[in-house]
């Protein structure tokens, strides 16, 4: 997929895969010619897989709740390059 000439422009990973890791697919995305941010989605809040993540490369980090708001915020960040939502100052 990520070959192809029309690539995703973003990628949303589950942080638990049934046959490789979000680590694994943000490997994928950096080893292309236009790397395509990858933001890793938790099934929990958990500080210890956002920092594995955003030190991995990950875009971004996100867990439950999943608010219109947040999720927004990290789609367009992730695609603008921005800030995370992580580091926002809420």
């Amino acid at each position: 997929m990520l070959e192809q000439a029309n690539p995703a422009e973003l990628i949303f990973s589950d942080s638990i895969l049934p046959d490789g890791s979000w680590a694994g697919v943000i490997g994928m995305t950096a080893a292309i010619a236009e790397p395509v941010p990858v933001i890793v989605v938790s099934q929990v809040r958990d500080y210890q897989t956002v920092m594995d993540a955003m030190e991995a490369g990950a875009a971004d980090c996100i867990g439950p709740p999943f608010l219109d708001a947040d999720v927004a915020w990290v789609v367009h960040n992730a695609l603008d390059r921005g800030e995370t939502l992580w580091n926002r100052g809420d």
